[in-house]
């Protein structure tokens, strides 16, 4: 049996409910999440025994009765769904550690800390030193037991965190990119709106210099021609002297 598989689906059962089994999809998605590492196979062949309904059909038989439920069940699975046989199997046995997994805590009276199994006179659990349930107080006694934390689940949350970091960093880059497209194209409207607004004086200034050029050279023709008829003027007035 895939022990981290195990525990994905009891994590996921314990904050959505034992409903979310009677929700193939969802718990597919789930684990598409939690689950990205484990062999697809496996999380293909349990998602199949839930649309197939097997987790009601476990719950209704009589405990005497599982096992050969468990391989009709599975036989079943492999005759419709055409997947591998022990594959089937290991689904279903692994649906049916989920299922009763709090009734088999108790009736082989194990620690609510580690999850070793206990002997009735025992007070304090030898392997964690947790007290057991005769050496709690009856109200205590009575509380839901809560499936242990193992080391499997703390790598999940891990996982998990980190895969939601990451994703917000992913997030966090597309939007710097996003925002220097952006900034790159206004600086580039603007610029070249710019460029417009200087070529265009530019032609401006340009087309009066030529105008002054030509005044210019007007100016000197006449300067020239001015200067022509004063000496001419002055020629016939020596003469006439």
């Amino acid at each position: 049996m895939n022990v981290n598989l195990l525990n994905i689906i009891n994590r996921i059962v314990a904050e959505q409910g034992e409903g979310i089994l009677d929700e193939p999809r969802r718990v597919s998605a789930f684990f598409t999440d939690l689950a990205k590492d484990e062999p697809k196979p496996q999380k293909n062949a349990f998602v199949k025994c839930l649309e197939h309904e097997s987790a009601q059909a476990l719950k209704n038989a009589p405990e005497p009765e599982r096992d050969v439920c468990k391989q009709r069940l599975a036989q079943k699975l492999h005759d419709e769904e055409g997947l591998d046989l022990g594959l089937c199997g290991e689904a279903l046995e692994l649906l049916a550690a989920v299922l009763f997994v709090t009734e088999q805590k108790i009736k082989k009276n194990v620690c609510k800390n580690c999850g070793k199994e206990l002997q009735e006179e025992w007070k304090t659990c030898p392997f964690c030193t947790a007290p057991t349930e005769a050496d709690q107080a009856p109200e205590a006694a009575n509380a839901e037991m809560q499936v242990p934390i193992t080391q499997g689940d703390e790598i999940i949350i891990e996982n998990t965190q980190l895969r939601r970091k990451l994703k917000k960093a992913k997030y966090a880059l597309i939007a710097a990119i996003v925002l220097g497209i952006i900034c790159t194209t206004i600086s580039v409207i603007v610029g070249y709106g710019y460029y417009d607004a200087m070529g265009e004086l530019y032609d401006s200034l340009s087309d009066k210099n030529e105008q002054y050029e030509a005044m210019s050279s007007n100016y000197y023709s006449l300067l020239s021609e001015n200067n022509k008829i004063r000496n001419l003027l002055n020629i016939g007035y020596s003469v006439d002297t």
